[in-house]
């Protein structure tokens, strides 16, 4: 086996538990498919530290949370293996007989993962692409984009994972750019006549659920994958999701309890993601917006309801107290600078996340409570909207500007 540190802030000088990417290898050096603990048969997986997160389980959770939403990719008519989301088994590991702790031993979100469509290599053509985004940048959020090189296995705060650019170069980011042009430079009509052709829209509406509920403050632009199935027949871009620690309070300076992301602060469209979901939500794309609100519903019936939540992550604090894993854990990582000096008390983080959801449920219903309702901003219903009429941005709504304004404390969708 092959092993390296994997990950961008949890990989950086002076961190301690980080994260590992493993391969195996035959006796000749060769890649050798193993399937560890029920997982994919692979060469390759990762073993997520839980670095920042004072839980240790929150990523883990999120990608269960994930694939029980039940929401395919456009093209699982045809592969119906397709997965955007990762299967994960937690582990306990020692490195050169030192123990390091709970891990998440997980599947990689890649092209097998995704079952996008090979390269061809009789005709070099190019089928299936696979993009992520690593970063906070003009390209993951919302332009205008300067033109990427097909030279290059990265664009703006983009990485290309598939097909590899030592495998293949040049290679074709135009999928990606052109989707997001057409996002940032659309009209209204234009917007609304051809998003479905760019992007895959039952999944974004789900994507925007999922971090809403679980407030996850670091997939505004960053940690998402972006796919299309083959560009020779398709333009349209699905998504996989990655890197939840940062959720249900949890922030990357590990202050559990800040109240800047209390389960009763910010905007729900502020964990929306990129752009193209802004809009769809905004302009209320073929009833996207009323959709959204009829999901959110369905959606807390099932996987959104409090008892599923709170036992997801009940369940898992049990069994690793009962191993006597939450214990060790503590053991060897309380007080370490990677959580900022804090201490690892996971009773008081299983008690802090089962208040969180209660509160961040009974929120969120208030917000989603919210009838879309027809508003003229500057006639003579002007005085019923308050003075801290705002947009997700920040910016204040004036008479050119459809979105979303505060009427009587409550945030209300202009269209």
């Amino acid at each position: 086996m092959k092993a390296k540190y994997s990950g961008g802030t949890t990989n950086a000088t002076g961190k301690h538990k980080r994260n590992f990417h493993i391969k195996f290898l035959d006796e000749d050096g060769n890649k050798l498919d193993t399937s560890l603990l029920g997982l994919r048969n692979d060469n390759n997986y990762l073993l997520d530290a839980g670095q920042v997160d004072l839980g240790r389980i929150r990523n883990h959770v999120a990608h269960e949370i994930w694939r029980d939403m039940g929401n395919a990719p456009y093209y699982a008519d045809k592969k119906e293996d397709a997965k955007s989301y990762i299967n994960a088994e937690f582990v306990e590991v020692f490195i050169n007989d030192e123990y390091f702790g709970l891990y998440s031993l997980t599947e990689n979100i890649d092209r097998k993962q995704m079952q996008i469509k090979k390269y061809d290599e009789d005709t070099n053509d190019i089928h299936g692409v696979l993009y992520k985004a690593k970063g906070w940048s003009y390209t993951t959020m919302d332009g205008p984009f300067d033109e990427p090189d097909n030279n290059s296995d990265t664009w703006g705060s983009f990485e290309l994972k598939y097909p590899e650019i030592d495998e293949v170069c040049p290679t074709d980011w135009y999928p990606l750019y052109n989707a997001l042009v057409f996002v940032d430079e659309s009209t209204e009509s234009e917007f609304s006549d051809n998003v479905a052709e760019y992007f895959d829209t039952p999944v974004l509406m789900d994507y925007f659920l999922f971090n809403t509920v679980l407030t996850a403050i670091d997939h505004g632009g960053k940690n998402v994958y972006w796919a299309c199935y083959d560009i020779q027949k398709y333009k349209m871009l699905t998504l996989g999701i990655w890197d939840y620690d940062w959720t249900l309070g949890q922030s990357n300076n590990a202050e559990v309890h800040s109240s800047t992301y209390g389960p009763e602060q910010g905007d729900f469209l502020y964990y929306a993601g990129p752009r193209v979901l802004y809009r769809l939500l905004t302009e209320n794309v073929d009833g996207f917006l009323d959709k959204t609100l009829s999901r959110y519903w369905q959606l807390r019936e099932t996987v959104f309801s409090e008892e599923s939540l709170t036992a997801r992550y009940n369940d898992y604090f049990d069994m690793l107290r009962a191993y006597g894993t939450l214990d060790r854990e503590t053991a060897r990582w309380s007080g370490d600078t990677d959580i900022k000096g804090l201490t690892l008390d996971f009773d008081d983080e299983q008690e802090y996340i089962d208040d969180y959801i209660r509160r961040h449920l009974k929120y969120l219903d208030g917000l989603f409570a919210v009838e879309t309702t027809k508003v003229a901003v500057h006639d003579k219903d002007m005085d019923i909207i308050n003075s801290s009429r705002y947009n997700i941005y920040g910016q204040k709504v004036d008479e050119n500007y459809k979105g979303i304004v505060i009427i009587g404390g409550r945030k209300v969708f202009v269209r």
